[in-house]
Parts: structure tokens; C-alpha cells; sequence
């Protein structure tokens, strides 16, 4: 019943976007949750690219806004997860982080929405999250 319980709470905050956090730092993943929830957005969490692929599996409804995604992780590293998370659910963006100098310059060649250095800069992840998160044709000079 979790994966039902975490369905029907995703479908209660519909007009909250919701974006996943994957990072093996339990310090980032918490500290970027905390910006989002403060700034309207919902957030689920997940220590590694398995347990968030695992999820995706298992809830085949939860389509998230967008993935925080780290590109350095123990096992999957961020770019075999943003590879899978492409096959399982098409045109979810995905925005890198890392503190890898050698791996931001590689990340930009990936297709990501964007790639952040870490330490994350909260106001321009928020920035960023509004810019990617905006509907298809909206008129930007509003």
C-alpha cells in the first residue's frame, strides 16, 4: 500500500509541483527539499538513482515536474539514471548538480535543463525550477 498512499497524496498536491531530489548527500537532499517546500513546491527524496528508479517502477502514475539529479553517486551515477529515467518517462527534465569541476563541463553536453555547481545557490535553483517548470507557451513578458 505505500506506493498507493504515496499516489494519492502526489494527486492531492496537484497545483504543487513535484520534483525529486536524487543525491547520495543526505545534507543536499534535505537542504534543497527545505527551498522548495518554502518556495510552493513539493519534493520527494531518494538516496540513490535505484531507490528512485525503484520508485518509478513501482508507482507507474508519478510523473515527476522535474529531477534534481547529482551526477556523482555510488552505483548509478546521474547520467545512467537520467538515461533510464528517458526510457521510463519521456521529456522529464532533469537538472544536474555537482561539485566535480570536469563533470559540470561533460554534464552541459547531456541534454539536462541545466547543470548547477554545488554548493546550490537556492535562489537561482528556484529560478531555474520556475523557468523549467513553466507551461509550454507562456508569455514570458507577464
Amino acid at each position: 500500500m505505500p506506493a498507493a498512499r504515496a499516489e494519492k497524496n502526489m494527486e492531492s498536491k496537484i497545483d504543487r509541483p513535484l520534483i525529486a531530489i536524487v543525491d547520495d548527500d543526505e545534507l543536499v537532499r534535505r537542504g534543497i527539499e527545505r527551498v522548495l517546500r518554502s518556495n510552493g513546491m513539493t519534493a520527494l527524496e531518494f538516496k540513490s538513482g535505484t531507490a528512485f528508479l525503484e520508485m518509478l517502477d513501482a508507482t507507474p502514475s508519478c510523473v515527476p515536474a522535474c529531477v534534481i539529479l547529482d551526477v556523482r553517486m555510488p552505483g548509478l551515477d546521474g547520467y545512467e539514471v537520467q538515461k533510464r529515467l528517458a526510457a521510463k518517462r519521456p521529456g522529464v527534465p532533469v537538472v544536474f548538480i555537482t561539485a566535480d569541476q570536469d563533470q559540470l563541463k561533460y554534464a552541459r553536453t547531456t541534454g539536462a535543463a541545466a547543470v548547477l555547481e554545488k554548493p546550490v545557490d537556492a535562489g537561482v535553483l528556484v529560478s531555474i525550477l520556475r523557468w523549467v517548470l513553466k507551461p509550454a507557451g507562456a508569455d514570458s513578458s507577464n
